[in-house]
């Protein structure tokens, strides 16, 4: 006699495995634990140092919510780049840091509403926007700064900035540690902030559907054009 599949023979053993191959956060996962080991056996020294590992945290807030609404954004590092040269030339040309980081931010701001009018209103693909606006940064970078390195002295440092991205001298070591960045704290802060909007709010569903299927949830009513530029802001 032959044996009659069952639900739950299809439903074990290899199935469940390619089911969770096939699933886009299990792929998601697998690519960063590959990236991790490529970027720890190559280059240990610099990859797992802790402002780098913080950096890679950091940006993969906002990306993460790019990415989950369908879209992808590769300027982000020169952005960085540009919102670094404009605080340091900016404060050490005496305006003062409270008006400067807001001022920055503002500009960053902008920036993401251009990229996401350019994506959205246009139908220009975010690969090769976002690689346009890449290559201006980089040179927005080197008219700001002159082809120099641009910083602020250790003395000079304001007491909002150090609050930001400085270090804490634990005096007595603890674990080996003796300092620590601030940034940990920051990190996770935003981290949990992070969770929260993508998995608790009406519009961190909103980005999930819009990536999931755009037609279908803009059907149900969500302004999907909307919820990528905000993202792309963000």
């Amino acid at each position: 006699m032959a044996e009659v599949e069952t639900p739950a023979a299809r439903n074990s053993g290899l199935g469940i495995v390619g089911k969770l191959l096939q699933s886009r956060e299990v792929g998601a996962i697998l690519a960063v634990v590959v990236l991790i080991l490529v970027g720890s056996f190559v280059r240990a020294d610099v990859f797992l140092r802790t402002d780098n590992l913080l950096g890679i945290v950091r940006n993969g807030y906002g990306m993460t919510l790019v990415m989950v609404s369908g879209e992808f954004d590769l300027s982000v590092g020169s952005l960085m780049g540009v919102s670094g040269g404009l605080v340091a030339t900016m404060h050490t040309g005496g305006l003062p840091i409270t008006l400067v980081i807001p001022l920055v931010l503002f500009l960053a701001i902008i920036h993401g509403l251009f990229q996401g009018l350019l994506i959205t209103k246009l139908g220009l693909p975010s690969l090769i926007v976002t690689i346009g606006t890449l290559t201006l940064l980089q040179g927005l970078n080197l008219v700001i700064l002159g082809g120099q390195t641009a910083s602020i002295a250790t003395q000079n440092i304001p007491p909002l900035l150090f609050a930001f991205g400085g270090v804490i001298e634990l005096g007595q070591p603890i674990l080996g540690i003796g300092r620590f960045p601030v940034q940990i704290v920051w990190t996770l802060l935003l981290l949990g902030l992070g969770y929260h909007i993508l998995n608790k709010t009406v519009f961190g569903y909103r980005a999930k559907f819009t990536g999931g299927d755009q037609e279908s949830a803009g059907r149900t009513g969500i302004k999907t054009e909307q919820v990528k530029i905000i993202n792309f802001m963000i």
